[in-house]
């Protein structure tokens, strides 16, 4: 085999074997100079970490000094420490309190029995909290409750509201989403309201109001509503059709053409900011 040793575009000086066509580094050459045999395993035993004297043309090495590796300091680091990360069971937290105080990066677990976070009941979780001077940050799996996770933030000191990434979505519970509208934290509601008997006007238009119950309603960002296997806006049994005609401060109101014929249970998923 003949070597030889290039400088690519970037500066940097590589290994070649010119007879099997390959390079080291896969960079353009600007130049070359032959290496002796003699050389050729010394200088790769060097890894790069050698200064090369070419002759006067710059055509073949005539010598080389090898250099030291520079050092790579490793800071100490306590890997996955007694529990509080990798490697070994969770911290064991026993008051949803205790969160608040939790101080460095790892994962615990909470075992409190009949605790609500952001509409969300369940009895275990698992904690994640990252640290980083007075900032914190806290990510909530709760065991078995049906949902997704659940994230805060503490900063300057100051925890900010849980908020769920995957609401359980049970009827007449208020969560809090991670969404956000105009910068305005998105809360979403499920609302079901039952029909006996038919409703509306078969010959013209009817509107019903249903309270949503929401207190510090700000405004409305989406509506998803159905009546059983029916999406809104829908056509109703009589030839109508039913949707959801405007969002007020208190109520849902949805718009009949025609009559709905009962009975069943309409569902109204509304996200919506509030005023406080």
């Amino acid at each position: 085999m003949i070597y030889i040793i290039s400088k690519d575009t970037f500066g940097n000086r590589n290994i070649h074997d010119i007879q099997s066509n390959s390079c080291w580094s896969g960079c353009p050459l600007e130049g070359y100079a032959i290496i002796p045999d003699a050389m050729v395993d010394d200088i790769l035993a060097t890894k790069g970490c050698c200064d090369i004297v070419l002759n006067e043309d710059g055509t073949e090495v005539v010598s080389f000094t090898a250099r030291e590796a520079p050092s790579v300091v490793v800071p100490s680091v306590s890997f996955a420490p007694g529990g509080f990360g990798l490697g070994a069971n969770s911290l064991p937290v026993v008051s949803y309190g205790d969160l608040d105080d939790l101080f460095g990066t790892g994962w615990s677990y909470l075992n409190a029995p009949g605790t609500t976070l952001n509409g969300v009941i369940f009895n275990y979780a698992y904690v994640f909290t990252g640290y980083h001077g007075v900032n914190r940050y806290q990510e909530l799996r709760p065991v078995s409750a049906r949902c997704g996770t659940l994230y805060r933030e503490c900063y300057n000191g100051t925890w900010g509201n849980w908020a769920c990434d995957n609401p359980p979505m049970y009827p007449g519970v208020e969560y809090r989403t991670m969404e956000r509208s105009e910068g305005d934290p998105v809360y979403v509601k499920r609302i079901s309201y039952t029909i006996t008997e038919t409703i509306g006007d078969i010959n013209g238009i009817t509107d019903t109001s249903i309270l949503h119950n929401i207190s510090n309603f700000g405004r409305a960002v989406r509506c998803n509503a159905q009546k059983g296997e029916y999406l809104f806006p829908y056509a109703n049994t009589t030839g109508g059709t039913t949707g959801v005609s405007h969002i007020l401060a208190n109520a849902i109101v949805v718009r009949h053409y025609k009559s709905v014929s009962g009975p069943g249970t309409f569902y109204f998923d509304l996200y919506y900011t509030k005023t406080a």
